[in-house]
């Protein structure tokens, strides 16, 4: 038997409702299902919308339940398509842990994901698809390996304008980097343009992400959270800067969405970044003090809380 996440969820029903619909579905007994209801209910933290209709559930409350009824039923096959992409990250702490548990148990796990570190941590074997057709299958490393090398491929096919996602009133025409490299510790520039190919008047703004080698995006900039608007006019020229956090060694693609009700333009690699091995930090660097992470941290240790302690206690004892 398999289960996708959330497939089975009827939105008129409550969430107590759907969970003994989903165990029908697999053809499990009441009583069975009755012996999983409190796991799965204290997995998806909705004690108090349980006899709630689930179309009134919040996206992350959703998800939440529907991953717990398909963790804890007993499928053979569990399907999990980008369920990390919602929730915090104690849920996604939680998701990953599971996965764990029933992969360890004999069931199998189809994880779908753009998420490459979730990948390398769950899977022993990948299959890479694109635009619906199997182009690799086989260890993951490889698979990897095809998705990183189509992120090329893809920044090609949308170089034109007119390709790429988004209503298309305004499109961004042309971007680069401030400078060919940079160093970890360095202030980072992208340089853009925007132009108006359709009828379109009023502000926009703009989100720009960061994204690593991995597909993993690192940060996203909503031009909105620094009160900053555009006004809408036929060219546009702007500059984007960054700093922190510290970006570790390696190549970084720039996605740049012009939005306003809806996203005008989709860059998913609008141009990319190389950030050199130079460290940020005083002292030399190994491999043992700067391979975990994705970033870098602008960080210090200090003993003046120590030194502090130890000043308190001499002037007792002085005294």
């Amino acid at each position: 038997s398999l289960l996708e996440v959330g497939t089975g969820f009827h939105p008129e029903l409550t969430g107590r409702e759907n969970i003994y619909l989903n165990g029908a579905i697999l053809g499990m007994r009441r009583r069975e299902i009755d012996r999983a209801f409190d796991a799965i209910v204290d997995f998806a933290s909705v004690e108090k919308f349980l006899d709630t209709p689930v179309k009134r559930y919040s996206s992350g409350m959703y998800v939440r339940l529907a991953f717990g009824v398909a963790a804890h039923l007993s499928s053979e096959i569990l399907l999990i398509d980008e369920v990390l992409a919602v929730g915090d990250s104690e849920f996604q702490k939680k998701c990953l842990g599971k996965m764990r548990d029933v992969a360890s148990s004999g069931r199998t796990v189809l994880f779908v994901s753009h998420h490459m570190q979730s990948v390398q941590v769950l899977c022993n074997r990948a299959m890479f698809l694109e635009k619906g057709r199997l182009k690799y299958i086989g260890d993951v490393p490889g698979a990897i390996e095809h998705y990183i090398g189509s992120f090329e491929k893809n920044s090609a096919e949308t170089s034109d304008p007119k390709r790429r996602g988004g209503s298309g009133e305004m499109r961004v025409t042309a971007a680069s980097p401030g400078k060919e490299f940079y160093a970890c510790g360095e202030e980072k520039t992208i340089r853009f343009t925007i132009e108006r190919f359709k009828p379109f008047e009023g502000k926009y703004f703009l989100s720009i992400t960061i994204v690593d080698s991995l597909g993993v995006e690192i940060l996203q900039c909503d031009s909105r959270l620094v009160e900053h608007w555009i006004d809408a006019t036929d060219r546009y020229e702007g500059e984007f800067r960054f700093k922190t956090p510290w970006l570790k060694p390696g190549t970084y693609h720039v996605g740049i969405y012009p939005c306003s009700a809806g996203v005008l333009d989709k860059h998913e690699q609008a141009c990319h970044i190389e950030v050199v091995p130079l460290l940020p930090y005083s002292a030399p660097g190994n491999d043992e003090a700067t391979k975990s992470g994705v970033v870098f941290a602008d960080f210090s240790y200090d003993d003046s809380a120590s030194s502090k302690a130890i000043a308190e206690s001499e002037e007792v004892l002085r005294s």
